[in-house]
Formats: C-alpha cells, sequence, structure tokens
C-alpha cells in the first residue's frame, strides 16, 4: 500500500510540474494517432527553417553564459560570481586540454576525478561528457536516421511530446522558439527513442534530460547520450521512467533511511508537517536536480552524475537537507515545498563550490558507512529485453530513401515514376543526402512537371558539381544497403550493389568494412547525378504523355 500512495503522489508531482502557464500554440489536430503525428511534424517542418533565420539578436544581449534569459530586475553582463567563474575556467583550461589530449592515460584515475569535480569549463564540458559516456563505443551507424524517420508515422507519444516540448526551457535561446530547429531535434530525439525503447517509450521528465544534452550534443549525439543514461550499468535511468517508477519509490526509500538515521531531528519534523520525501525528491532524482536547483550548480552536479552515475542522487538529496537544516527546522509544510521546489532553484544559498565541496564529503562518509548505493534493484527496473534488438523489425517498410536498393529500380516508365515519387517522399528527411531543396515535390503529375523542368541543368561542370543539389535527391551511401549486405567499399557508383567480399567471415570484421565512410569524388558524383537526370527524363517523358 505505501508503494501505492507513493507512487500516486509521484504521478501527481510529474502532471503539477508539467502544467505551465504558457499556453499550448497547438492547432486542432485531426483524429488518430497518425494523423496527428503527421500534422505535427508538418508544423516543425513548416517552422523551423523560418526560425533558423530569426533576425532578433538583441535578446542575446540578456542571456547568460549558458544561454537562459535573465529576469527583468537583473542587468545585463556577468556579476561578481560570474567573472570569477569565468576566470577560474580560463587558468584551468591548459590542465583540461592536457587531460583531453592524454584521455586515455587518465580515464579512471583520481586525478580525471578531482578535476571533474572542480569543475569542467564550460568549453570542454560536451567533449568531456561524451568521453565519460563513450558516445563514439556505443552509436550504430544510420540506426537513428531510420528511427527518426520512421517515428514521423510510428511513434505513439508524438502528441504528448509536442505538448511538453512547448514548456520545455522556453527561457533558453535554443528553445524559446516555438517549432524552432532545436525545438525539432527535440522531437525528432524524443520520438526516435520511444521508437528504440519501446517498453519504456516517452515519459514525461525525459524531454528535460534530452533538452540538456541538445545543449551539449548534436541530435544524434544527444539521442544516444540519453540511451546510454537510461540503460547503462551505473545511470540506469530506464527503472525511473517505467510504470511504477519503481528505482524513483526505491531510491526515495534509501533517501529516507540515511536522512532518519543522519538527520532525525530535521526528518521527524518534516513528517510531523507532512512533507514526505515523494513530494519533494521526484525531480531531483527524475532529472539529477535539473529546475531544483540553479542551472550552474545542476551543470556541475550531472558532471559527477556522469562520472560516478546514480550514487551521487541519494548523497547530493542529502547534502541540500544538511545544508539547510537549521532553516528547514523553522518551516511549516506549504513553506517547505516552496523552498526545496521553488526557492532553492532560484537562489541555493551556497556557492556552488561549497556545495560540491559538502557532496564530496557526503559521498566520502556514506561510503565508509556502506550507505552510499541503495538495494539492489529489482528486475521491474531493467529493461525485460534488450533495447532495440527489435528495432530494425519495425524499420523494414519505414518511409526512408536510405533502405532503397537503386540496383532495384524499374527503368520503365511506370516503375520509374514510381522511383521517382519513393524518392522525392523521403529525401527531405535524410540527413546524409546532399543539401536539397526543402520544398516537397507533389506527386500529382501537375506539379512533377514543373518541378522536373528544375533538374533538367545537370552537365559535368565544376559549377554543377558545387551545386550537386540541384539535381542529387539522394546520394546513395553505406548506410543503403547495409541490411542486404551490399557494401560500399566493393561496389562501383551508381547502384553499389555488390556483396561484401568479406561476407561469411568474421561477423565484427564483415561490419567494420561495410561501415567505412564513402568518399564522393568528383566524377562519382557525376555519376549519381546522370543516373538521377535519366529518371528524371525518363519520367518528364511519362507526365508529357
Amino acid at each position: 500500500m505505501a508503494g501505492d500512495w507513493k507512487a500516486a503522489a509521484v504521478k501527481s508531482a510529474i502532471r503539477s510540474d508539467s502544467s505551465s502557464s504558457l499556453t499550448d500554440d497547438s492547432d486542432d489536430l485531426p483524429s488518430g494517432e497518425v494523423g496527428e503525428s503527421v500534422v505535427i511534424f508538418q508544423k516543425y517542418d513548416k517552422n523551423s527553417n523560418r526560425a533558423t533565420n530569426d533576425p532578433d539578436f538583441e535578446m542575446y544581449k540578456h542571456v547568460d553564459r549558458y544561454g537562459f534569459a535573465l529576469n527583468d530586475d537583473v542587468q545585463p553582463g556577468e556579476s561578481g560570481e560570474e567573472e570569477k567563474v569565468k576566470r577560474r575556467e580560463i587558468r584551468r583550461e591548459k590542465k583540461w586540454l592536457k587531460l583531453l589530449r592524454s584521455w586515455s592515460q587518465y580515464q579512471g584515475t583520481a586525478r580525471l576525478s578531482r578535476s571533474i569535480y572542480k569543475g569542467i569549463p564550460q568549453k570542454f564540458r560536451s567533449e568531456v561528457w561524451r568521453r565519460l559516456l563513450n558516445i563514439d563505443g556505443q552509436k550504430q551507424i544510420g540506426l537513428y536516421d531510420r528511427l527518426r524517420l520512421a517515428a514521423r508515422l510510428r511513434a505513439k507519444d508524438t502528441k504528448q511530446i509536442d505538448l511538453d516540448i512547448n514548456r520545455t526551457y522556453r527561457n533558453h535561446v535554443f528553445f524559446r522558439q516555438r517549432y524552432g530547429f532545436k525545438q525539432r531535434s527535440l522531437l525528432n530525439v524524443l520520438t526516435a527513442y520511444s521508437m528504440f525503447n519501446r517498453e519504456l517509450g516517452y515519459c514525461q521528465g525525459m524531454n528535460h534530460l534530452a533538452a540538456l544534452l541538445l545543449m551539449y550534443f548534436s541530435e544524434e549525439d544527444a539521442f544516444w547520450a540519453l540511451h546510454i543514461l537510461m540503460c547503462d550499468n551505473i545511470h540506469a535511468m530506464h527503472g525511473f521512467f517505467v510504470p511504477g517508477f519503481p528505482k524513483l519509490l526505491r531510491f526515495q526509500h534509501h533517501h529516507d533511511r540515511i536522512v532518519k538515521a543522519r538527520l532525525p531531528r530535521l526528518r521527524n519534523h518534516m513528517e510531523s508537517q507532512g512533507a514526505h520525501a515523494a513530494l519533494y525528491s521526484t525531480k531531483w532524482f527524475f532529472q539529477c536536480f535539473l529546475d531544483r536547483v540553479p542551472f550552474s550548480l545542476a551543470l556541475r552536479l550531472w558532471d559527477i552524475f556522469m562520472l560516478e552515475g546514480d550514487v551521487v542522487l541519494t548523497a547530493m538529496a542529502f547534502t541540500i537537507l544538511k545544508l539547510h537544516e537549521k532553516m528547514l527546522m523553522k518551516l511549516n509544510f506549504e513553506q517547505l515545498m516552496e523552498f526545496l521546489q521553488s526557492k532553492l532553484e532560484k537562489n541555493f544559498g551556497f556557492a556552488n563550490d561549497t556545495a560540491i565541496y559538502a557532496l564530496h564529503a557526503t559521498m566520502a562518509t556514506l561510503r565508509r558507512r556502506k550507505q552510499l548505493s541503495p538495494p539492489p534493484a529489482s528486475r521491474h527496473e531493467t529493461p525485460t529485453e534488450l533495447v532495440g534488438a527489435n528495432a530494425l523489425e519495425h524499420l523494414a517498410d519505414a518511409p526512408c530513401s536510405l533502405s532503397m536498393n537503386l540496383n532495384s529500380l524499374d527503368y520503365s516508365e511506370a516503375g520509374s515514376i514510381i522511383a521517382f515519387e519513393k524518392v522525392n517522399a523521403s529525401y527531405e528527411n535524410c540527413s546524409h543526402s546532399l543539401p536539397v531543396r526543402n520544398e516537397t515535390i507533389s506527386s500529382d503529375k501537375s506539379s512533377m512537371k514543373s518541378e522536373l523542368e528544375k533538374m533538367k541543368t545537370c552537365s559535368t561542370s565544376t559549377v554543377d558539381v558545387l551545386n550537386a543539389e540541384r539535381t542529387l535527391h539522394h546520394v546513395p551511401s553505406y548506410y543503403d544497403n547495409l541490411r542486404e549486405d551490399y557494401c560500399c567499399a566493393c561496389s562501383p557508383a551508381p547502384h553499389f550493389d555488390q556483396q561484401c567480399t568479406t561476407r561469411g567471415k568474421d561477423n565484427a570484421a564483415q561490419m567494420e568494412h561495410m561501415k567505412k565512410p564513402l568518399i564522393f569524388t568528383k566524377e562519382k558524383i557525376m555519376v549519381v547525378a546522370r543516373f538521377f537526370q535519366s529518371i528524371s527524363q525518363s519520367v518528364s517523358q511519362s507526365v508529357n504523355q
């Protein structure tokens, strides 16, 4: 029964925290999940390019060093504390350059750990996080793009994700523009991950995690970073978001035990006021203190979270209560909730270095007393099947030109029209193509006829090579036929249809060979350009008939 009311409290906290004074700009959507998903994605496609050309540069004078808009009562410019932090970071940049250049030498050492606790310079945070998570070692080439495209029609949570995006860091320069390019990236990451981790799907709270990652990573890297945080052994955030929130309840129970043992007077006072851990610690654990402490401190905590894993969560939760024990003892229920859920974010009351020093001391004490780690996880916290194992099965007929075997195209008039429509139905979302026009080519013949006139400018001149996007709607790459064991390293342009010479040998060696990047020379580009020109001419003849 205790678990039931705690889970209900968690759901209520998530629901209330997701509500915002911001109004949803979404228009009425048609019924049916597919129709809703299509309309939502069309809004992002239509408006993201316009958002990137936003001429409002004045706002950049009114943001802090992390990209958040300053309050009206804060004058542009850096405070004395921020100046000190920047000067300290500049002094330490040379040390971090040395660490990064000799990463294999320092990885896992006390030297690296001390440096991370002292703070990662803002300019190096992306690279350090990348290496701590080993993103490059986990990334599966081409899979994210296929998931992203399939999600446009198949993601079940697109509407809820869109609603949550509208209230995610709208005071940040990346996410302030409705349907802007970073909001589109956030939509892509969350819908793609809901396809990849089908057992988890999407849960409110994941939007803030993905948004933070997008502040420091590219879209694809943010996707893989999110996956690592969800499913690796030391972070294992999957259990926080699955139905029933088993890991959240386990961590809240462990937190309560620590407070009862180490801060008994405060714990008795908070219990007497009805301020149970389930009511104030949900976002502490769900989001590693995002939106519950100042963002600059949250980043320092995330630095340590990337390094140490989830053990930092209960340690920091205890540290917050210990640092503010005297004040908390004087507050009633409403004041306790206001202080822990909103006031701390505005003013933590201690310098970041002081808070991190106290956290380090807490972790040492809890580790020595064998209280740092909560009890072992239950089987309900971990995925019941290998995440992503069945992802490719659901992408068999995904609307992506990358899955097309170009050698199988029918060169008859009817077949060429079908092929042409398939390519143009998907090229718009293909990040592996050369830059192409953003307008979607209509499948009806009248619109296609006018579009074809723009495509018949292909020649072998250098100018047309440099402007190959006018005729190249899809450049075959090593993703195209990977599923069919076709190999770009063993195949000539334009078809890339030859079986890999390593077929039948060691699977790891075969996959590595097949994933070698394909270098397009001028000659190869023009071969593929002429290939598409031949298709265009065939379609044009059919349209004119």
